[in-house]
């Protein structure tokens, strides 16, 4: 295989990368070896200790009623009826 002739003196290189590129952060390492795993399940009792009750379940709490009107607010009159002549006729 014959090598390959040199580049014409016509052929610019190629510039190197320019200095204002940030290099890409490198992923964040894996968790800490250290941190102990939470248990799934609690430890079983001890077998003099009588078994703990089980936990209510979690009920969200009502919300609090509206208050009744205050009796001496008057109510609001009711809305004016239109007037034919105010509305734009339609085709």
């Amino acid at each position: 295989r014959a090598p390959a002739p040199p580049a014409p003196p016509w052929r610019v290189p190629a510039p190197p990368a320019p200095p204002w590129r940030v290099p890409v952060p490198p992923a964040l390492p894996p968790a800490p070896p250290w941190r102990a795993p939470v248990p799934s399940a609690p430890p079983p009792a001890p077998p003099w200790r009588a078994p703990a009750p089980p936990a209510p379940p979690r009920r969200a709490p009502a919300p609090p009623a509206l208050p009744p009107a205050l009796p001496w607010r008057a109510p609001a009159p009711p809305a004016p009826p239109w007037k034919a002549s105010s509305l734009p006729v339609l085709p």
